[in-house]
């Protein structure tokens, strides 16, 4: 899998290879934002001035998304984090989306919602890939890295999931699994 942006990875999470589709899609544009915000924050380009998000650094990110975020949060004035994660959010689903798509992560195919509405389904190209990234950062959650030792990006990325619930909770021996991880399980039982 090609080097990814963190909302391309927050993305990602939200991807159940059982099911070949995105899950927990209803506060996706919302976790994506804060990822570009993460970003931007680790980089170095943002800053909190009294829980106001600023602008903190004169050059712009190399990456055209993030540059243009970057931009719009500059010509925002001093804004809450609160509005700025909320602000955009189904624009950033598909910026990223696409990204996605023109990297051959993700390819876009068409369903049908209960044999009648059609629907936009996600179709992972690596499967194999993006199930190790929610291994990996479930491995993180699970204190598989001792803590000093975990990267920002993938703290970011912990709290992401956690935060828009890609992770889920199983209360079988309190495992936290990546969406699609439950299937077997549950077929087991039947």
């Amino acid at each position: 899998m090609p080097e990814l942006s963190l909302a391309a990875k927050a993305f990602l999470l939200a991807y159940d290879a059982d099911k070949q589709d995105l899950t927990r899609k209803r506060h996706l544009g919302i976790v994506l934002r804060g990822a570009v915000l993460a970003e931007l924050a680790i980089a170095g380009l943002l800053v909190d001035s009294g829980g106001k998000a600023e602008v903190s650094a004169a050059f712009r990110p190399a990456d055209p998304f993030l540059a243009d975020a970057l931009a719009e949060i500059g010509d925002s004035r001093l804004a809450g984090w609160k509005s700025l994660v909320r602000r955009n959010g189904g624009a950033t689903y598909a910026r990223v989306r696409d990204s996605l798509v023109e990297r051959g992560v993700i390819r876009i195919g068409s369903r049908r919602a209960l044999g009648v509405a059609p629907v936009e389904q996600i179709i992972a190209t690596d499967p194999a890939g993006v199930r190790e990234l929610q291994s990996h950062v479930v491995g993180v959650l699970r204190g598989a890295v001792p803590v000093h030792e975990v990267a920002r990006e993938d703290a970011a990325l912990v709290g992401l999931a956690s935060a828009g619930r890609l992770l889920r909770k199983r209360s079988v021996r309190g495992t936290v699994e990546a969406p699609g991880a439950h299937q077997g399980a549950r077929r087991a039982r039947r």
